[in-house]
């Protein structure tokens, strides 16, 4: 045997005259094999040591040889078996079974080319014998019997299974009644999910979407994935950002979504699809009693089974498929972000934080979807967050009125959570919120009085820009654009707002805005000049009527008289205007009372002493019960 001859080899090697003795042998053996300090081995035990090494690699070899031999033989006899069992049903009806291509490579193909390299050749030729007996569920089982005993390892008990599938598939095909059907369907993607290593998911799934029976899709799709990703590779590589440097988290994802991707196109099949514009009418073609038919199944609608298969994967617990299914609904040629954001699962909120975290681009659609799931859920604190987060977010794709409707829905939702919780925090939030929302709106009138300026320059249109572009504090707002641009009405505003009392300050403003809103209509008519002051009045009036640091009565009335004197209003205008505003008329007799106890000079600096007098009298004229009638003349 080899050993036996190779044991002779070395004898002879060691006895030839002028070869290395084995005390050399050894020398040269040790020096490369020993590391230094090792203790010096005798010559003898060198030889034994290498003899019983030569022995075992002999061995080894040996044994290889053997198996590879036997295995040779097993598959010459499995593949004589295989051809006889061919034979025995018919070749030629069997090769119709095979496409043109495998048609010829049989013919072409030697015994020897069969045995060593045309597996897939074979593989063909067994699914071209099952394939003649589709549809006999016992003729095929036999004939699966027979191919596991005549030929194990060229149609092993992975094959059978899949092949019994494969049957019960093709006999759901003809089965009419839906009940049935499913219970069949059912059953072939039991034995699928056994051997779904080695099964083609992709054309298994089609049989199972031609069939309409999208459970199982859901089921074979997501075994798939779990077979591919034993070790849950693949939501550890999306959960740490995707590294490149994970490859084998990376495959495994990429295996996983190839897998996903499946259920995703049926779902988008079933959305797009149009439903049928006519049913079957249910009117005989012809007369007479109605024939025999088998039960039909009914045309069914695209929406409800779309509604359906979502629901079922809805249900699946694969986190991974979860954040492929939501991230498809996003993509979705029909609009489902209100279908994604009713969701209910553990897996939705993480997603959509992951998604605010890991994207800069898409950052505003994901953080939209977040506060409106948020809100969905009642979650109103979360959600009241998320819209500060939006309104104040740096992006040049929100406008104003955007940034100032996410404060106003912020506010709406922070007080739906203060109605539900009593903690003083989310208090303090809406607050701050209603803080926020005034100052937005100060800054949105600074925007439309910019604009209303004429002439418009570049410095106009800048301010605009800015203004439009991110909300600002309170104190740039006057600094940098009511004040320089002396926007009376606004500086009024952001001083309320503030809580900035000046009262040098405030008449000023106030003077200035009658000022404005008098010449704007100085060139027209008396009655236009009248209407243009009282809708200021009034606009301005239900702002600040109940603010009295910022609405000073004596001092509007004082400048309106002077205009009513100057521009000949009506004597009753400036009182019965400030009247409907909300002033009292006992504090309007009072003022006017002071104001001419007052006697100041610029009435008669304009000639008209008795201005204040004549008023007070069409006052009392107008309202005699102010005065007690004791004292009436």
């Amino acid at each position: 045997c080899f050993i036996d001859s190779n044991s002779r080899l070395l004898s002879a090697l060691s006895s030839r005259p002028g070869s290395a003795s084995p005390a050399n042998i050894h020398q040269r053996v040790l020096s490369y094999m020993r590391p230094e300090g090792m203790v010096t081995t005798s010559p003898n035990q060198v030889q034994t040591t290498l003899l019983e090494k030569y022995k075992a690699d002999a061995q080894v070899y040996e044994q290889n040889s053997l198996h590879n031999i036997c295995s040779l033989v097993t598959q010459c006899c499995e593949s004589l078996s295989l051809w006889k069992l061919v034979c025995e049903h018919e070749l030629h009806v069997v090769a119709e079974g095979l496409s043109q291509q495998e048609r010829q490579q049989l013919v072409a193909t030697t015994f020897r080319a069969l045995i060593v390299s045309s597996r897939p050749l074979i593989s063909s030729v067994i699914s071209a014998l099952l394939n003649r007996y589709a549809g006999d569920v016992n003729m095929t089982e036999s004939l699966s019997s027979r191919l596991l005993e005549v030929a194990p390892s060229l149609y092993s008990q992975d094959d059978a299974i899949a092949s019994k599938a494969r049957e019960l598939v093709t006999v759901a095909r003809t089965i009419q009644n839906r009940e049935e059907q499913l219970q069949r369907l059912k059953e072939s993607v039991m034995y699928y999910s056994k051997v779904i290593s080695r099964i083609n998911l992709p054309s298994v799934c089609e049989l199972c979407r031609d069939l309409k029976f999208y459970s199982g899709i859901v089921e074979l799709a997501l075994c798939a994935a779990g077979v591919k990703d034993r070790k849950n590779l693949a939501i550890h590589f999306y959960k740490s950002g995707q590294p490149q440097q994970d490859v084998n988290g990376q495959a495994a994802y990429i295996e996983r979504q190839r897998c996903y991707s499946i259920v995703t196109s049926t779902l988008q099949q079933l959305l797009v699809q149009e439903q049928p514009a006519k049913r079957p009418s249910s009117v005989p073609a012809q007369p007479g009693p109605p024939s025999p038919m088998v039960e039909r199944q009914q045309p069914s609608d695209p929406h409800e089974e779309f509604d359906e298969l979502l629901t079922m994967c809805l249900r699946s617990d694969d986190e991974l498929f979860h954040v492929t299914l939501y991230s498809w609904m996003i993509t979705a040629p029909v609009n489902l972000t209100d279908r994604l954001v009713q969701i209910r699962t553990p897996y939705i909120e993480p997603f959509l934080k992951h998604m605010v975290a890991s994207q800069q681009q898409d950052i505003l659609m994901f953080l939209n979807l977040l506060w409106r799931y948020y809100e969905k859920n009642k979650n109103y604190s979360a959600a009241a967050k998320i819209l500060d987060q939006l309104a104040n977010i740096q992006s040049p794709n929100l406008t104003l009125d955007q940034r100032v409707e996410y404060i106003s829905r912020a506010v709406m939702c922070a007080k739906s959570c203060n109605l539900a919780t009593s903690g003083s925090s989310i208090g303090e939030f809406l607050h701050e919120l209603e803080d926020k929302m005034e100052v937005a709106r100060i800054q949105l009138n600074i925007v439309e009085a910019v604009k209303s300026l004429q002439p418009q320059t570049s410095n106009t249109r800048a301010a605009v820009e800015m203004l439009t572009r991110e909300l600002m504090d309170i104190s740039k707002l006057y600094g940098d654009f009511a004040d320089p641009f002396q926007l009376s009405e606004c500086k009024l505003s952001i001083i309320h707002c503030a809580g900035h009392y000046d009262s040098i300050l405030v008449e000023s403003l106030w003077t200035e805005i009658i000022d404005k809103e008098v010449a704007l209509a100085k060139k027209q008519s008396v009655e236009n000049q009248m209407q243009g002051v009282y809708t200021k009045l009034i606009q301005l009036g239900q702002v600040y009527i109940h603010s009295e640091r910022f609405f000073p009565l004596e001092h509007i009335i004082s400048v309106l008289e002077k205009y009513s004197c100057q521009q000949h209003w009506r004597v009753d205008f400036v009182y019965s205007t400030l009247h409907k505003v909300g002033v009292s008329l006992q504090t309007l007799f009072d003022i006017y009372n002071r104001l001419f106890k007052s006697k100041l000079p610029f009435w008669q600096f304009i000639h008209q002493p008795l201005s204040i007098i004549y008023s007070l009298h069409c006052f009392y004229r107008d309202n005699p019960s102010l005065i007690p009638a004791y004292e009436r003349s």
